[in-house]
């Protein structure tokens, strides 16, 4: 598009991130996390150039973000997908009726980025690592929590197979949060801070600009 760029992000709750769909004042459609931080710093660019929609939603796994997709992704006709999900995928695995193992996770998050490439042939897509980091939610569960790394392998391959860009961000949050404390990263060890948004929302905008992608 000439006149201007629709950039879409979708999945759970830290790109939701307590967004307000229903309210009259459009800022409050982008939450308070590195969704909103992206679109300050790009409409300081051109505030008439890029339309930001946030499509988050807080306790979604891969199977609801692809069952959600045509409402949510397709219908807007995006020139930029950013699926950020898989956390939920591993918190709710051991849940009965929620499981979403490694094997589902590949092959729902596959179709997602195959059949989104059939109905946007022209969108870039890129791809979120998920990361946890130590708090209150993961505090004890290490063990457990340990396990997004392979869920993180599986959306790198899903990247690698089908060429679009996949942004790491777990390596980043271990070395921030050894120099900080890792409660100024996440509040919870799973939800970002302010300044774990800003850390977020920089490193998207670095891969935006690049030329790559």
């Amino acid at each position: 598009k000439e006149d201007n760029m629709k950039l879409l992000f979708a999945g759970d709750s830290l790109v939701a991130m307590r967004r307000d769909p229903e309210n009259i004042r459009k800022v409050y459609h982008l939450g308070n996390g590195f969704v909103f931080y992206i679109a300050t710093q790009l409409s300081r660019l051109n505030p008439n150039f890029y339309e930001i929609v946030n499509r988050g939603n807080g306790g979604s796994t891969v199977l609801d973000v692809y069952a959600g997709i045509k409402q949510n992704v397709w219908s807007e006709q995006p020139d930029v997908i950013t699926f950020c999900v898989g956390v939920n995928d591993l918190y709710h695995r051991n849940a009965p009726g929620y499981e979403v193992d490694l094997d589902m996770e590949y092959d729902t998050y596959s179709l997602m980025v195959k059949e989104t490439r059939e109905k946007l042939p022209k969108a870039k897509i890129m791809l979120i690592e998920p990361f946890v980091s130590k708090g209150k939610i993961t505090l004890g569960r290490e063990d457990e929590y340990e396990k997004i790394k392979d869920y993180a392998a599986v959306i790198k391959r899903v990247a690698e197979e089908n060429g679009t860009a996949f942004l790491p961000l777990q390596e980043e949050i271990d070395l921030l949060s050894e120099k900080y404390g890792y409660d100024k990263i996440t509040f919870d060890g799973i939800h970002p801070t302010l300044f774990g948004s800003v850390i977020i929302g920089e490193k998207w905008l670095k891969y935006f600009n690049d030329k790559e992608f």
